[in-house]
């Protein structure tokens, strides 16, 4: 996710997500970054009119990429590739550290 993805992400949670205690909407400044991973965003939002607290997960969908002109996956999942995953875990013992010394 780039910051300008994380800007427009905010701008929804602001004008979309009410706080559930006093249904104000949530400002800028009461959102808290706690992290993301892939296309998952997670917020503490803190309602500074009730203070109640929140968390909040932001997705951002391969749609919302494209549509906001950004790069889709540039490769494409074939039924090859899901035959050699197949394959791979039905042969795989679960001994990560083995298989990640290689």
């Amino acid at each position: 996710m780039n910051f300008n993805e994380l800007q427009k992400l905010v701008t929804k949670i602001k004008k979309t997500i009410p706080c559930r205690e006093c249904n104000e909407n949530f400002k800028e400044k009461d959102l808290n970054l706690l992290g993301f991973l892939m296309n998952e965003t997670y917020f503490h939002a803190h309602c500074a009119h009730c203070g109640n607290t929140t968390y909040i997960t932001g997705m951002l969908t391969i749609n919302d990429r494209t549509h906001q002109g950004l790069d889709t996956p540039s490769h494409v999942i074939e039924n090859n590739d899901v035959l050699d995953m197949h394959n791979f875990l039905k042969k795989f013992d679960g001994d990560f550290i083995s298989l990640f010394k290689k």
